[in-house]
């Protein structure tokens, strides 16, 4: 291959995938089918060392921008592949791809490859990238703010690698060294510069990743999110949009900016509160609340019972020293109230003989073994769940709750428990608990609101990351009706003193905003009654515990949207009318399509309730792509991580599920194997 005979046949191209093809033929790599892709696999090294050579032959000769944008073409298409855009990553391709989108005769290839891997790759990857790449991105975005194809790929690879950066787990923390090469303020002005710009005419692909973009920043970059005023509205906008992926990306993100600082929503009856209670000087309002609900039915009420009975048994047990006697009634107050359970050694001086505790939270344990003594299993095992949930002690509780249920399946307060621990069953548990009879109040109203907070907050964060036609969008959308029918269920049965009487409020405001969309007033007057109740909840909690309502993360939320949901909706009036004009299936179904989805929604709903949190995902099929001459090529994807590759490895016994490597494997075991049972990852 002579340097004329190449640089004549890339004169005569038509376009970069002509020279792309050109290159490939010329250096041996057949890029043309998974076969070839298959082949690569083998001799990348070969490949890449030949395309490597290639570039640095022609680089900074006449018609080295001909080479340069074909060998960057190349790139995309091998990366097309996870397993070789990992390799390419390694073998330092991205210096390259640099170098052609400073150029602009070839920027957009070298953005086009660089969407491409950003697009799939894994954690590690993007956050090298975004290191690397942002510097050279922000001044490219900068100047192309009127090219719609630069700007639209420079917001694709900041969305892209921001996320992986900023949505990592909350301990996890981004250096301030690193939120400065990122230029956040920077990208923050840019995007939405981008976005108010175009307007109407900003493609679909751009405003989901600009909005993704923006999105992701709150959750570690509060200050640079903050900067800038309009960022903030435009979250508030995204309520607005008559699709539901849209308002939940704003949601989550109004969520991400209130992790910092905020206050637990959990609060105990203290001795304050119950002098309180005990003088009955209520205000009017309150008083008026709580008897038109019925005083004996409320909590504080039922509380300042409770405190009787319990100081009457504690005081008989030291008579007669009956751990068995004492358990029954202590177990009768668990069922009556949260707080049941006395603290301290009240009394224990004189039981006879002295039993061998302290505290008498320390003397459930006992109380559980004289029971069980006298073969009372089911009160026994109340008395020691409650115990467990005291001490948060989570591993010995599941193995008791389950023997608990296994045994007698029909006692609410098992499901309780179980549900108590707040793991990936918490919904189930809940679920479970409801179907029982002759629910205890407390218990019933506990059920709910903690499978609501749950579900609420899965699916806000689950529907703003998968578009309609995805798998996890019939999840989210099933969490969603969860939360709203857990949510109506509590605030309108539960007693107005209920301790989570107002953060379920708050999230029920939420979850209607959600739900209604531009459904709903700026003033929200459809939900007049609502906030009327959650105002009504803020003035008792005011009386009863003394101080303000608390800040929490729920709490900062709905403060923010209801004092600047006027406001962001004239501001970005036009963003929330382009919001309307959406390709079916992106980011959602609107208002007048929920109707069509309510029998998949049904199902899964059903679904999630037999079978706990997990509603299995239907699968990924292949992944389709252009090669050479519009070849279309067909790759798999892994079952787990669902990146394409025609070197996934197969299930050796089944041979459907296809993955990345070992890893992917053993990570999918839980769910494949209710289908196969593969010997090698169970060995």
């Amino acid at each position: 291959m002579t340097k004329k005979t190449l640089l004549h046949e890339l004169e005569k191209a038509t376009s970069w995938d002509e020279n792309a093809d050109i290159i490939c033929a010329r250096n041996g790599i057949n890029l043309s089918s998974r076969h070839g892709f298959k082949q690569l696999h083998k001799n990348f090294a070969t490949a890449f060392s030949r395309l490597d050579q290639c570039w640095n032959k022609y680089q900074g000769t006449y018609g080295s921008k001909h080479v340069m944008g074909g060998i960057v073409t190349v790139y995309g298409r091998m990366a097309t592949d996870s397993i070789l855009r990992n390799q390419l990553h390694k073998s330092g391709f991205l210096s390259k791809v640099l170098i052609a989108i400073q150029d602009p005769i070839t920027r957009v290839q070298g953005l086009q490859t660089l969407h491409t891997v950003t697009h799939h790759g894994g954690s590690e990857i993007r956050d090298d990238i975004a290191l690397k790449t942002t510097p050279v991105l922000v001044p490219v975005l900068q100047e192309s703010l009127e090219d719609d194809e630069a700007a639209e790929y420079c917001i694709s690879i900041l969305s892209h690698t921001f996320a992986s950066v900023f949505l990592k787990d909350l301990e996890i923390q981004v250096p301030a060294e690193t939120l400065r090469q990122l230029q956040v303020s920077k990208v923050i002005d840019l995007t939405l510069d981008r976005i108010q710009r175009k307007g109407l005419d900003l493609d679909t692909s751009e405003l989901t990743h600009g909005v993704s973009l923006i999105a992701a920043i709150p959750l570690k970059d509060q200050r640079s999110f903050m900067k800038n005023p309009k960022a903030l509205r435009l979250m508030i906008a995204c309520l607005r949009s008559p699709f539901l992926g849209f308002r939940c990306q704003g949601m989550v993100a109004l969520y991400r900016l209130h992790t910092v600082d905020v206050v637990d929503e959990r609060r105990d009856m203290s001795p304050l509160v119950m002098m309180k209670a005990a003088s009955g000087n209520y205000p009017r309002q309150i008083k008026e609340a709580l008897t038109t609900y019925g005083l004996e039915r409320c909590d504080i009420n039922i509380m300042m019972y409770i405190n009787s009975t319990m100081h009457d048994a504690i005081l008989q047990c030291s008579r007669d020293g009956d751990l068995a006697k004492l358990g029954k009634a202590l177990a009768q107050n668990i069922m009556a109230t949260e707080y049941s359970i006395p603290s301290g050694n009240m009394y224990l001086d004189r039981v006879k003989p002295r039993p061998p505790f302290n505290d008498w939270v320390d003397g459930l344990p006992y109380c559980a073994k004289a029971l069980r003594a006298q073969n009372d299993f089911d009160t026994a095992d109340i008395i020691e769940l409650k115990y467990l949930i005291m001490k948060r002690n989570w591993d010995v509780l599941d193995r008791v709750g389950k023997a608990a249920i296994a045994r007698n399946p029909k006692i609410p307060f098992f499901y309780y428990a179980m549900m108590m621990k707040s793991d990936k069953d918490m919904i189930k548990w809940a679920k479970k608990g409801l179907q029982c009879e002759q629910i205890p109040p407390y218990i019933r109203w506990g059920l709910h609101y903690y499978a609501a907070w749950r579900a609420m907050d899965r699916a806000f964060e689950g529907l703003a990351e998968v578009n309609m036609d995805e798998p996890g969008w019939e999840e989210g959308v099933a969490y969603l009706r969860c939360a709203y029918q857990d949510l109506k269920a509590y605030i309108d049965g539960a007693p107005p003193d209920s301790k989570s009487m107002l953060p379920a409020l708050n999230r029920f405001i939420l979850v209607r905003i959600i739900m209604d969309g531009p459904a709903l007033g700026t003033d929200l007057k459809e939900i007049s009654d609502i906030l009327e109740k959650q105002r009504g909840a803020e003035e008792l909690h005011e009386f009863f515990w003394g101080t303000d309502p608390p800040a929490t993360q729920v709490n900062r939320t709905r403060k923010h949207i209801m004092d600047n949901l006027a406001k962001s909706t004239e501001e970005w009036k036009v963003f929330i009318e382009r919001t309307a004009i959406m390709t079916p299936g992106i980011l959602g179904a609107q208002d007048d399509k929920q109707d069509e989805n309510n029998q998949s929604l049904e199902k899964a709903l059903d679904v999630m309730q037999l079978d706990g949190e997990h509603i299995e995902h239907k699968a990924y099929g292949s992944y389709m792509f252009s090669g050479m001459n519009d070849k279309k090529i067909e790759l798999y994807r892994c079952t787990r991580c669902h990146n394409p590759s025609a070197a996934l490895r197969k299930c050796s016994r089944c041979g459907n599920s296809r993955y990345c490597d070992a890893e992917c494997q053993k990570q999918d075991w839980k769910n494949h194997k209710k289908v196969c049972k593969s010997a090698e990852i169970s060995a």
